[in-house]
């Protein structure tokens, strides 16, 4: 999945010792599998915006109840 959502860090990348591994990210699918929502860093020490990926699952969650 990591290398499939483009989020790993690869051997040239910052933060070297960490190339493979997942960048810190969010992603907010809708049901089906349409990503609505993506937030990503190369910093991980880096915090997402906690409200604004809970508010997209807010706007999706309401969008598809009508």
């Amino acid at each position: 999945m990591v290398q499939q959502f483009g989020i790993d860090y690869t051997e040239d990348a910052p933060f070297s010792g960490f190339w493979g591994m997942s960048r810190r990210s969010v992603f907010v699918l809708d049901h089906t599998g349409v990503v609505r929502y993506t937030w990503v860093t190369d910093d991980p020490l880096v915090e997402p915006d906690y409200e604004a990926a809970l508010d997209a699952v807010v706007n999706l969650k309401e969008e598809q109840h009508g």
